[in-house]
């Protein structure tokens, strides 16, 4: 009788410490569906953050194309101006 309650105890015992084995396993699985859905937003947010990023350098780049074409511009017509200027005295 004794080693049948022995027996029992032990059963107890590990169905016990079976509920708490998946009780951690099912709280692991949930922090890792978690930590993966936090991955790909990150992983997305980095993404859209480069794509950005890319868009503003191509616009930096196009704004100083722009930038030296107008000075060009500006340099040609000051050279007009001026050339106008000096015909207007009598050179």
């Amino acid at each position: 009788m004794a080693l049948h309650r022995l027996t029992m105890a032990l059963h107890r015992l590990t169905m016990a410490l079976h509920r708490l084995t998946m009780a951690l396993h099912r709280l692991t699985m949930a922090l890792h569906r978690l930590t993966m859905a936090l991955h790909r937003l990150t992983m997305a947010l980095y993404r859209l953050t480069m794509a950005l990023h890319r868009l503003t350098m191509a616009l930096y780049r196009l704004t100083m194309v722009l930038h030296r074409l107008t000075m060009v511009f500006l340099s040609f017509s000051c050279f007009i101006e001026n050339k106008e200027s000096i015909i207007k005295l009598g050179f």
